[in-house]
């Protein structure tokens, strides 16, 4: 019954192995409590969220708000719908009207305008009145030498709608012609100078006529001498050519502060002047000096120069549609009168209302 010493050792290499299993049991996870632990912490992600993410999140906000704030500016702008048969109505309306005007000419001009007061009677005014000025501003204001006859035969329609019908499309008319003006020379460099100088022949036409007044020919100028640029010096040339003596008329004083300022932007500019042509400048200073002195044979020798008898011819038809009535001119309508209508509103039509700020 005795055992040797080396089976008390055997024994006590089994109970140290013993021991270190149970110990290796806490340290080493199994497979089953590595999938344990995945499913807590998905579980607590789904319910208090990964922090990782929210950060992530929350620098990508201000990126989403920027995307979505420029997706709402670029969005196109929706027009107002308008119902097929108003449509129709619209259409058919501006048909009438062009059909009218495009048999304009200087020997139905009774009939044609005869023919408007049964369309103003008819429609709205405004509406009758913007698809006039569209339809003129396309036949006159165009990237070609227009010519003076159709301008003349214009100007006169005008001039008769004025009278026979209300001074109020005049006012629809001059304030949509300073707008266009503001359009085209906000062109500056690239200005197109054949539609420019033909929107001045029409506003130099009806100044002629009195149905504007001097006031817009000479804040034009003004606005031409500021700039004084190649093209602002030719466009100042074709309103002394045509339009100098009524403003010598009715405003001699502004057109000696017209002179003044000519002289100066000149002197001002020589070298930039020199460099495109000083020769212009020196053309147009001629002709101030001609205009200052009343020297009508010398203007008259200008190409360009409108004689006094197309206007008298233009006054004669327009008196055979008006009768003998005293032709005034319209209220006194400038380009600063257009820029000040949120402050002062449109003075010039009856009943107009003006939200003034102060």
């Amino acid at each position: 019954g005795s055992f040797s010493a080396e089976d008390g050792e055997s024994e006590d290499d089994e109970e140290d192995k013993a021991h270190s299993e149970l110990k290796g049991l806490g340290d080493e996870p199994s497979d089953s409590d590595e999938e344990t632990d995945d499913e807590n912490t998905e579980i607590s992600e789904a319910i208090f969220g990964d922090e990782d993410s929210d950060d992530l999140e929350s620098e990508d906000l201000p990126q989403k708000n920027v995307q979505k704030q420029e997706a709402a500016v670029s969005q196109p702008e929706v027009k107002k719908y308008v119902p097929p048969a108003l449509r129709a109505q619209n259409n058919a309306l501006e048909r009438l009207v062009r059909g009218h005007l495009n048999k304009l000419s200087s020997s139905n001009l009774y009939a044609i305008v005869q023919e408007f007061q049964s369309v103003f009677r008819n429609n709205a005014r405004r509406e009758v009145s913007s698809i006039i000025t569209k339809t003129i501003f396309n036949q006159v204001i165009q990237s070609s030498q227009t010519p003076h006859l159709l301008v003349e035969d214009y100007s006169s329609f005008l001039m008769s709608i004025h009278f026979i019908v209300s001074e109020e499309i005049t006012g629809f008319f001059v304030e949509d012609l300073i707008n266009k003006f503001f359009e085209l020379n906000e062109e500056n460099d690239a200005i197109d100078v054949l539609k420019m100088k033909n929107l001045l022949a029409l506003v130099c036409t009806l100044t002629r006529l009195k149905l504007f007044n001097v006031k817009l020919v000479l804040e034009i100028v003004k606005e031409f001498t500021k700039r004084f640029s190649s093209s602002d010096i030719e466009f100042i040339q074709l309103i002394l050519l045509q339009a100098a003596f009524s403003i010598r008329k009715e405003a001699p004083a502004e057109l000696k502060s017209i002179i003044i300022d000519v002289h100066a932007k000149v002197n001002e500019k020589s070298s930039e002047l020199e460099s495109v042509g000083g020769s212009r400048a020196k053309f147009m200073l001629e002709m101030l000096l001609n205009v200052k002195n009343n020297n009508l044979n010398a203007m008259k020798a200008h190409p360009g120069f409108i004689e006094n008898e197309r206007d008298q011819n233009c006054k004669k038809r327009i008196r055979a549609v008006v009768g003998q009535v005293q032709i005034e001119p319209f209220a006194a309508v400038g380009l600063s009168d257009i820029l000040d209508i949120p402050k002062r509103g449109r003075w010039w039509r009856v009943g107009a209302s003006v939200t003034v700020i102060r």
